[in-house]
């Protein structure tokens, strides 16, 4: 099983979107990270510092939010939720 994982601003909250799409995360494999090269994020490194902004709230599909301090740097640089759902 997998889950999907969100970041909503207030304008995709607004237009009534779903929100930019992070990546997903499924059980015994690594978390698979959605590029958006339009908003620069392209790499490992941008995300973080995207999902700890105020204005953002991470949402799973089933509509869990997860504080952004769920989202931390592992030491080989990768980042992972981590959150107890």
């Amino acid at each position: 099983m997998s889950v999907n994982f969100y970041a909503v601003t207030p304008d995709h909250a607004a237009a009534g979107k779903q929100g930019l799409h992070i990546g997903q995360a499924a059980a015994n494999v690594r978390f698979l990270l959605r590029a958006h090269a339009e908003q620069g994020l392209d790499n490992w490194a941008g995300w973080p510092v995207f999902l700890r902004r105020p204005d953002v709230t991470i949402v799973s599909e089933s509509g869990y939010t997860l504080p952004s301090r769920s989202w931390r740097r592992k030491s080989r640089g990768d980042t992972t939720p981590r959150a107890s759902l």
